[in-house]
């Protein structure tokens, strides 16, 4: 399991190293599924390849989701993520006041997703 909470800030996460293998989310996976527990406040993204991996944020609040109907072979692909600010009372801001922070996930057809999360981790079921 690897914590990615604190990870720098704009520093592009799509490459680990995780049970003895390198994984990167851009190649060698696709994204098999997204979906938001609203009750436990989890926005959860599973991925499928050599392993199946799964991107958990924990105390999750949704902020802006840009999704586009039109499937393409590409629409599983995970282009970015980060943590970077985001603005509130026209000041740019890395946490809130309850310590969240702020990530970016897009992918390469233009699907977005930007949320505050208390928690992120990456880890494989093996």
């Amino acid at each position: 399991m690897i914590d990615l909470t604190q990870v720098e800030l704009f520093e592009f996460q799509l490459i680990f190293h995780m049970e003895d293998r390198i994984v990167d989310l851009h190649n060698d996976y696709k994204c098999e599924t997204i979906i938001y527990d609203f009750e436990k406040q989890l926005l959860r993204c599973s991925f499928i390849g050599e392993l199946r991996i799964f991107l958990d944020f924990g105390g999750a609040s949704v902020k802006k989701i840009n999704v586009l109907f039109e499937r393409t072979l590409d629409s599983s692909t995970l282009n970015s993520f980060y943590r970077g600010r985001f603005e509130q009372n026209g000041n740019l801001l890395e946490f809130t006041e309850d310590g969240k922070g702020y990530y970016y996930l897009e992918f390469e057809n233009g699907d977005s997703f930007e949320l505050h999360s208390s928690k992120v981790l990456l880890y494989s079921n093996g």
